[in-house]
């Protein structure tokens, strides 16, 4: 392993200095042919490439062949000219260049005096006749004019084919704990956590997955959307890969303001803003003030040499959650199919059962304090610095300096989470990135970045103890079992990306080596969970045999399912480094065809006990093809094998929920209705309910101590007491879910539950931290 490593390093210190490979994920690419009249190439031809906007300009000659190449070049609107005698003076002006995107700009030069010019003004159209995989790029003309709700950019992605909104699937088929976010964005199915997501080639993912607070709106000059296909030069991403390209200053000072007010006055009324005003349920209209301001300045510091662009938006936000907990009151009644029993019971027998399936004062107690209108506050900053600046016209250097800071209250509370269960979030994210790019030569070009990250996400609870409480289809409350959560890390990375034309070849070759660094302190389950559905109406009277009790009457009684609680150390901490080398070469087979073929390397290097997956080879293959070879038709294909990173939830499940060396780091309890004896989680929580350790609203927590009583062990070393849940990596990153104890089975000894992966003990995906 080591010795990989170090070769990889080898490989990424001499390609700096050496004719390696293009990046791309944040450049683009003039290139094209100049002919004589007769359509014959000219040789040693000087073309210059000249950005419009800052005035810096790159020379680049002809080949035998006519062709020039101005690689990896920052995207913008260009201007390209051709001087040769006898020839006059060739230049077309207004020339957009996009990220990831090759224009072709061709001459066909006519004799006549060195004084003569003409001057071509328009847009070149953007046909990629060479690109290969399935792409497309949001520009700043789109950003700044199409409308969008909270101005969060990346929304534009799902006008690209095959996205989809991953939060709308999330509730459905993607459990996820509050603390690990998603982009927000699924391709082609995936859950949204694929996806690698890059500002100026360098990364702006969070470790759990989703993305960070890297730019805002305004500091986004485009980005482009890589769906599938992509090449080797693009990769930690078994989704999609998105290159974003922030905004630099220009020849010209250039700034913004703006402000967007919305308020209830303006606002129509929320249909679920529901509220108990005097014994009755009735609409209301929440307090809404939300207000996003921001501003922009972009200029020269010197004239076509160095450029300063700055930029900051703000959010506050005084909304209102609307939380429908309790929508109908007949929900503490007796059912309609319990109505008909009762119905043909003699009266004393009626009377009392009914007393036992009617809710008492404490849980509509409990339903009212948890429903209505609750604040949902936002302040968010955001600022981001620029600096360009061109050494020579071989040598240019970005700077690029980012902060933000994000506090959100009650994001979560919503339809059935009652008020007791929101959390607050405190967001931190720092950003400082340096990239050089260095011209060898006109057809040798190398691009070098180095990132520095700092990022804290805290997740604090609004109820503090616990336990949480479940009631299925009614409501749910309490303290979040998978909270409070702390995360901190520090992630440096360098990455280098060349590229060499030769001939038809465009060849890249480059590298990446990500140290992450991470603390998290996650106490999952360390308020404890009581889950409660429905039941066996037998359980109360022979003559509910027939029928249920549903899970708000099982609450009533004191009858929760499951009962689940942690106890230990919650934080774990890690360095993983990520290593990554590819090679691809762009062969332009014909005018028409153009065939690309590429090998790209991952290591996400693991720390014990969770394994490396050594063998990460990721071929690729693509083509692109012109077929009426008019430039107006492209077919592309090709075949690719793509990795994603695995997210940090595994490390930390695999270190404080396992059983190490006979430690438990964190000791887990889990019981059932049908657990023997003392055990039972039916007599655990009547038994703390009476002996006022579990009150709502809650008091204090639930102890190691205070399970004792019931025969129940919190014990860390040597061997593992019944009714331990623990977890534990086999084959191939599967977290399996080992109980001592299986309700309605045999009880399993150590040795079944270290060495073997048998079905979980509950078909709910809420049982498995980190799911």
């Amino acid at each position: 392993m080591k010795l990989f490593v170090g070769t990889m390093l080898l490989i990424l210190v001499c390609g700096a200095g050496t004719a390696e490979a293009q990046s791309g994920v944040a450049t683009g690419e003039i290139r094209g042919t100049v002919t004589d009249p007769s359509g014959l190439p000219v040789l040693g031809v000087e073309v210059r490439v000249i950005n419009a906007y800052t005035g810096i300009q790159r020379a680049v000659p002809t080949d035998q062949a006519g062709s020039y190449f101005a690689l990896l070049i920052p995207p913008g609107r260009y201007e390209v000219e051709v001087t040769e005698e006898p020839f006059s003076s060739r230049r077309q002006t207004g020339i957009q260049v996009t990220v990831g995107q090759i224009t072709e700009v061709d001459f066909r030069l006519e004799l006549g005096g060195v004084t003569t010019e003409v001057n071509v003004t328009a847009e070149v159209p953007i046909v990629e006749t060479e690109r290969s995989h399935q792409a497309n790029t949001i520009d700043e003309i789109a950003i700044r004019e199409l409308p969008i709700d909270r101005r969060d950019y990346l929304t534009y992605t799902l006008l690209a084919p095959g996205v989809v909104d991953s939060k709308a699937l999330a509730d459905a088929s993607d459990f996820r704990v509050p603390q690990t976010r998603d982009s927000g964005i699924s391709f082609f199915g995936n859950n949204g956590r694929g996806n690698s997501v890059m500002a100026d080639g360098a990364e702006s993912n969070d470790f759990a997955g989703g993305v960070r607070e890297t730019l805002s709106q305004d500091a986004v000059q485009e980005f482009q959307i890589n769906r599938s296909g992509y090449s080797a030069e693009l990769g930690g991403a078994s989704g999609a890969v998105i290159n974003i390209v922030s905004k630099s200053g220009t020849n010209e000072f250039h700034g913004s303001a703006y402000g967007f007010l919305r308020h209830e006055k303006l606002d129509a009324a929320d249909p679920f803003a529901i509220d108990l005003v005097g014994g009755r349920l009735e609409r209301i209209e929440p307090p809404s003030d939300r207000q996003q301001f921001g501003a922009t300045l972009g200029g020269p510091i010197t004239r076509n040499k160095t450029f300063l662009f700055a930029a900051y938006e703000g959010l506050q936000r005084d909304e209102s959650n609307s939380i429908p907990v309790l929508t109908d009151l007949s929900i503490f009644e007796p059912t309609a199919a319990q109505e008909q029993i009762l119905g043909v019971l003699p009266p004393p027998s009626s009377a009392a059962l009914r007393q036992v399936l009617t809710s008492p004062p404490s849980t509509r107690a409990l339903f009212e304090a948890n429903s209505g209108v609750f604040p949902f506050e936002t302040s968010s900053n955001k600022f981001s610095l620029r600096l360009d600046h061109s050494l020579n016209n071989s040598n240019q250097l970005m700077v690029r300096l980012n902060y933000a800071n994000v506090d959100e209250a009650n994001p979560n509370t919503r339809a059935l989470v009652g008020a007791s269960r929101g959390f607050n979030t405190d967001v931190l994210d720092s950003d400082s990135f340096l990239s050089w790019t260095h011209v060898r030569s006109p057809t040798v070009v190398n691009q070098a970045r180095f990132l520095f990250n700092y990022r804290s996400f805290l997740a604090s609870t609004n109820e503090k103890f616990g336990p949480e409480i479940n009631i299925n289809g009614f409501g749910f409350f309490n303290r979040d079992a998978f909270l409070p959560s702390n995360t901190i890390t520090r992630n440096y990375e360098f990455s280098d990306s060349l590229s060499i034309v030769r001939g038809s070849h465009n060849l890249k070759l480059g590298g990446r080596v990500l140290i992450r660094g991470v603390s998290n302190d996650a106490f999952i389950f360390f308020g404890g969970r009581f889950f409660f559905g429905e039941l066996p109406g037998g359980l109360i009277s022979p003559a509910l045999a027939s029928t249920t009790i549903n899970g708000l009457q099982a609450f009533n009684l004191g009858l929760p399912q499951t009962y689940q609680q942690s106890f230990g150390d919650a934080r774990v901490g890690s360095t993983i480094p990520f290593y990554a080398v590819y090679f691809q070469d762009s062969y332009k087979l014909t005018p028409h065809l153009t065939l690309e073929f590429g090998m790209r390397y991952e290591l996400d290097d693991r720390t014990d006990p969770v394994p490396t997956d050594t063998n990460n080879f990721a071929p690729r293959f693509s083509f692109a093809w012109d077929p009426f070879e008019d430039g107006l038709t492209t077919v592309r294909g090709g075949y690719g094998i793509f990795y994603s990173p695995h997210y940090y939830q595994l490390d930390f499940v695999a270190k404080a929920f396992a059983n190490l060396d006979n430690h438990r780091q964190i000791a887990q309890v889990f019981t059932t209705a049908q657990s023997p004896g003392a055990a039972s989680a039916a007599n655990i929580y009547r038994t703390l309910a009476a002996q006022g350790v579990i009150t709502l609203p809650a008091t204090r927590s639930i102890t190691a101590a205070d399970l004792e009583q019931f025969g129940i062990g919190v014990v860390h070393d040597g061997q593992v007491p019944p009714l331990t849940v623990l977890f534990k990596n086999i084959g191939g990153f599967r977290q399996c879910l080992f109980p001592t104890s299986h309700p309605g089975n045999r009880t399993r000894n150590q040795s079944d539950t270290v060495d073997r992966c048998e079905l979980p003990i509950c078909s709910n995906p809420e049982n498995h931290p980190g799911a």
